[in-house]
Parts: C-alpha cells; sequence; structure tokens
C-alpha cells in the first residue's frame, strides 16, 4: 500500500451488512457479501472476515479475500507499508 495515502491510522473490524469496497482492478464498487461469498475461504472463515479500513471509514483491505483500490502503489509514491495478517 501507498503509506502516504493511507496515514498514521488505520481500524481493523469486523464485516457489516452494507459493506461495499472498490476492489483493486475494478471500476465500481462491489457489496463485500458477494466477494466473501465468492473467495475461496472456507465457510468458517468467511463469518469470521476482517475489514480493514481507513479512518473515514473506506474499506482498504479484507485480508484473504480483495483489496481495495485505495492506496495503490505507482510512480509517485515514496514510502510502502506492508500489511501480513495470519490465522492461527
Amino acid at each position: 500500500f501507498d503509506a502516504d495515502a493511507i496515514g498514521p491510522v488505520l481500524h481493523l473490524r469486523s464485516r457489516q451488512p452494507g459493506d461495499r469496497l472498490v476492489p483493486w482492478g475494478w471500476t465500481q464498487p462491489a457489496r463485500l457479501k458477494f466477494l466473501v461469498t465468492a473467495s475461496a475461504l472456507p465457510p468458517e472463515r468467511r463469518r469470521q472476515a476482517l475489514v480493514l479500513t481507513l479512518p473515514a471509514g473506506e474499506i482498504l483491505w479484507v485480508p484473504g479475500v480483495r483489496r481495495a483500490a485505495l492506496a495503490g502503489i505507482g510512480p509517485s509514491t515514496r514510502h510502502t507499508i506492508r500489511l501480513d495478517i495470519s490465522w492461527t
């Protein structure tokens, strides 16, 4: 992710009804419920899907499912941040 586009604060929460994001490579928003259902996650992980958001509430990433088009790395990127989440 482009660290300068994200800012210093991120929020991690569970998914909520009506969540939407514009996935990386897409131009239109998609319902998170559709993306989670279409993912390769097992059903128990789908129910536990976490959402990483910016302070304004925009969804940045759903680990194991999809990342949003927000904060993509490009030619003007000066600082990057790598985020990893693992389930045990």
